[in-house]
Parts: structure tokens; C-alpha cells; sequence
């Protein structure tokens, strides 16, 4: 199981490099991923526009746009998330949302939670 965990990781952050973002924190967070013998939800907070999910499940959230199509993640949770380009997690990566880190965003309408 541990092993499936690191290889969706791995693959994620290879996604994130090659479409051109920085993932030295991306980096991080795989090897925190890594160590974790069991696979868990997020534990913390994660907001996105005005829905706030305590202790997220890991998984794909779509965005409802609020205003001019800009959206807000605030991940106050021990791991790290993913925007994306498209509804249900397809298409590209738009930008790595660290934990503790919050973020406006107009491209994306998905956001990520991983494990």
C-alpha cells in the first residue's frame, strides 16, 4: 500500500515539474508521504471559496467560482494540494497549495487533496 501511496506521489510531483511549476515543497511533502505507514485523510482544515471541510478526504473537490471566476484555497491542513485546470482533477496542474498556505486563484476548477 505504501508503495502505491509513493508511486501516485512521485507521479504527481512529476506532473507539477514538467508542466513548469516549482516543487521543491512538492518535495517535502513526498517524503512526509512517504514515511506514513498507513494512509490517512488530511487532518486540519481546508477551505475552497466559502465550503470549509474539517478533516478533508482525500480526493478531487470541484470549485464553484465566486465573483470574476477567482477562488480561494486555504489549506490549513498537514497536506499538501493540487488546482487544477479542469473539473474532477483533469487536465493540468495549476499551482501546488502548501500546508498552512492559502491562495487566490482565477485558472483551476478543481482542487486535489492528497494522501
Amino acid at each position: 500500500m505504501r508503495s502505491k501511496r509513493l508511486a501516485l506521489t512521485v507521479g504527481a510531483l512529476a506532473v507539477l515539474g514538467s508542466a513548469g511549476l516549482a516543487v521543491p515543497q512538492a518535495a517535502h511533502a513526498a517524503v512526509h508521504t512517504a514515511t506514513h505507514a498507513a494512509v490517512h485523510d488530511s487532518t486540519g482544515t481546508l477551505t475552497i471559496n466559502e465550503d470549509t471541510y474539517s478533516d478533508p478526504t482525500t480526493g478531487c473537490y470541484n470549485t464553484t467560482p465566486v465573483g470574476d471566476l477567482v477562488n480561494l484555497v486555504d489549506n490549513q491542513t498537514d497536506g499538501g494540494v493540487i488546482i487544477w485546470s479542469e473539473p474532477s482533477c483533469l487536465g493540468q496542474p495549476v499551482q501546488w497549495v502548501a500546508p498552512g498556505d492559502s491562495i487566490d486563484f482565477t485558472k483551476g476548477t478543481s482542487v486535489q487533496v492528497l494522501p
